[in-house]
C-alpha cells in the first residue's frame, strides 16, 4: 500500500540526516530507484541536500519543514491503514 516516495519520507522520519548509501540500504530499492523518488522529493520541496566536498564525496538528506509534516501525516495513514 505504502508507495515508494511516501516510503522514503516516513523512513527519514526517524532521521536527522541520512546519507544516500544508508537510505538505499534502510528502503532496500536500487540506487535508480532512490534517485528518482529524491528528484521527485527534491521538486516538491519536500527533502533537502547537503553535500560532502571531502572523499568519500557523500551526499547526506532531511525533511524540510514541509517535508517532516507530510512524512508525519503519511506515517499516521499508513499505520491506519495497517490495523
Amino acid at each position: 500500500m505504502i508507495n515508494g516516495l511516501g516510503k522514503l519520507l516516513v523512513a527519514l522520519l526517524d532521521e536527522d540526516e541520512i546519507d544516500v548509501s544508508s537510505l538505499k540500504k534502510k528502503l532496500g530499492v536500487s540506487l535508480n530507484t532512490l534517485y528518482n523518488y529524491l528528484r521527485e522529493a527534491e521538486h516538491l520541496g519536500l527533502i533537502e541536500s547537503r553535500y560532502e566536498r571531502r572523499p568519500p564525496n557523500r551526499r547526506f538528506l532531511k525533511l524540510t519543514e514541509k517535508g517532516r509534516k507530510v512524512a508525519t501525516h503519511l506515517d499516521e495513514i499508513y499505520r491506519i491503514l495497517e490495523a
